[in-house]
């Protein structure tokens, strides 16, 4: 309902009533929200762990993972947040901020993994055979710069 009531309050000319339906939404946000975070928090720890664990084992050690919650706000701030924003999501006429923006992250040695993986480092070394020899089927066999492809 709050994402419906922004964009209406940004062009209605009874803006203001709306506005006071959008400050009862966002206490109602904030507490819904705060509960969620908490929850997404606490899965987290438990599942932490163990997702690095499988990662480590299926990477033999090649890299250390490992999972951030990308949070908007703090324990407790999604209230201030919202009034915070406000203004400018009256401007933009949508949702700018809370529970739904917030995102997991994970990182392998402390980078993004789409940043780290988009370097071919992960993805050289599970095409790798472990013997360190060619692997042929699908190999690239340009060869390095400076030398003959093959």
């Amino acid at each position: 309902m709050r994402f419906c009531v922004i964009p209406q309050a940004a062009r209605s000319a009874r803006g203001q009533k709306k506005c006071a339906l959008l400050e009862v939404l966002n206490v109602e946000l904030a507490a819904q929200g705060e509960a969620i975070q908490k929850r997404r928090r606490e899965y987290l720890a438990l599942l932490t762990p163990l997702a690095c664990a499988n990662y480590a084992e299926l990477s033999h050690g090649a890299e250390r993972m490992a999972v951030r919650y990308a949070a908007q706000f703090e324990p407790g701030g999604l209230s201030a947040l919202l009034k915070q924003r406000q203004n400018e999501e009256l401007r933009a006429g949508q949702s700018l901020c809370g529970i739904h923006r917030e995102d997991l992250e994970l990182l392998l040695d402390d980078q993004p993994a789409r940043v780290y993986a988009k370097s071919g480092t992960a993805a050289q070394r599970g095409a790798e055979p472990e013997n360190g020899g060619s692997g042929g089927g699908g190999a690239d066999h340009r060869g390095a710069p400076g030398t003959a492809a093959g």
